[in-house]
């Protein structure tokens, strides 16, 4: 399951639950522009995923958005997506090899 078009589907509303990545669009494009760095909208979103939802299917659903939003989110959103659980899995399982 690590090819970007993988999974089961998910909503915006699951994608980003509390609503952070749409409020930053929105704050955006307000005269006032974002009220928070980049990465800590980055952070927050993540943070706020409900458990079992895998960060790289979230961030694929939101990858459209993230091409307008501001800074570096649309970049992160992108290196996100290319790392899912599966992949990150194999990763933690050869590490756990080498230091038994």
């Amino acid at each position: 399951m690590s090819s970007l078009d993988s999974g089961s589907p998910l909503s915006a509303e699951q994608a980003d639950p509390k609503g952070l990545l749409r409020a930053a669009l929105a704050q955006a494009s307000g005269a006032h522009g974002l009220g928070h760095a980049t990465r800590d909208i980055v952070l927050a979103w993540l943070m706020s995923l409900s458990p079992g939802i895998d960060p790289a299917m979230a961030a694929r659903v939101m990858l459209p958005l993230g091409e307008r939003l501001p800074g570096t989110i649309g970049g992160d959103l992108a290196e996100i997506a290319h790392w899912p659980s599966d992949r990150l899995d194999c990763y933690a399982r050869s590490r756990r090899r080498r230091l038994a």
